[in-house]
């Protein structure tokens, strides 16, 4: 069980650590995670985002896109800097959820390959992940850390995260830290820098979007299309139902499912692995519903208050 006790600095590392630059200070000063909730159920687990990598052809469309920029989604390119490392990619915010793009030659560095792919779920209850983390302690080992994100030049916590270890997807629960948005990009009006919700924290990403859409299109991902080997599917399985997601099999076809979110599991094959698809709710119809292609095969579609992006 992880205790309050487990995260007391000594006296001489708090020595050490007013002589050290503040780049390596901000990992051994974040404060711990709130308390355990101590509750027999964990609350409502939803999608925080999804990334994937392209290739660049395809990002390189979907960065250029017009439609994009000006109608789908609040929308930029930036540089994120952690005291654990570095890493550019796209964003295209939604309300509750966001996607996040990476090009497959720029992320060879980080080790990623074309098609991975990574699915990031979120708590909204202080302390929740500490619960979290306790119930998978007896069945998946797991680790527990702090991120942070540089601003002005310090590194501030951004959230509490918490992963299967050796596990053969990317996929992890987050819970934001109840300082970020007091410290990060922090607001005028003192109401907007408490809470840990996800769509506060991306009302804070959007306020820094230069010309993004007054009413954009894209409102939240619904549900996720991922392609792995069946061990994975097996592992998923096991894992998502430990974070109290229902499973549903059908025939062939297996899925995990929350209150607003669902992911569809399905065999890789050697033309299609990572994420496949995701669906979303739109906020309203582009004003031309075309299908928009990126890339060779990335198809982005629109039907009646959903829609659809296939990679």
């Amino acid at each position: 069980m992880l205790r309050q006790a487990n995260f007391v600095i000594t006296v001489a590392v708090l020595a050490t650590a007013l002589l050290t630059p503040p780049f390596v200070r901000a990992q051994i000063s974040i404060r711990p995670p709130a308390a355990p909730r101590n509750q027999q159920s964990l609350p409502a687990i939803s999608l925080n985002h999804l990334f994937v990598v392209l290739d660049p052809q395809t990002y390189s469309d979907i960065v250029k896109s017009d439609f994009l920029h000006a109608e789908f989604a609040p929308m930029e390119q930036r540089a994120t800097v952690r005291a654990d490392q570095s890493y550019r990619g796209t964003y295209l915010y939604g309300f509750s959820t966001y996607i996040e793009l990476f090009q497959s030659t720029e992320a060879a560095a980080r080790g990623f390959k074309l098609n991975d792919a990574g699915i990031a779920l979120g708590l909204e209850e202080p302390g929740a992940i500490v619960d979290l983390q306790e119930k998978m302690a007896a069945k998946i080992p797991a680790h527990q850390s702090t991120i942070t994100r540089q601003y002005s030049g310090e590194q501030l916590p951004w959230f509490y995260l918490v992963e299967p270890k050796d596990f053969p997807f990317r996929t992890w629960v987050m819970e934001y830290h109840p300082s970020f948005l007091a410290q990060w990009n922090p607001s005028t009006v003192a109401a907007a820098n408490e809470g840990i919700s996800r769509n506060l924290v991306i009302d804070r990403y959007k306020s820094i979007v230069d010309d993004a859409p007054k009413e954009p299109c894209f409102r939240d991902i619904t549900s996720v299309t991922l392609a792995v080997d069946k061990d994975t599917i097996a592992k998923l399985m096991q894992l998502y139902q430990l974070w109290g997601m229902r499973l549903r099999a059908k025939g062939g076809a297996v899925s995990l499912e929350s209150s607003d979110l669902a992911i569809h599991l399905v065999p890789e094959t050697p033309t299609a692995r990572g994420i496949q698809q995701i669906e979303f709710r739109l906020n309203r119809m582009p004003t031309d519903p075309a299908p928009r292609r990126f890339g060779e095969k990335s198809v982005l579609t629109f039907h009646g208050k959903f829609g659809t992006w296939t990679f």
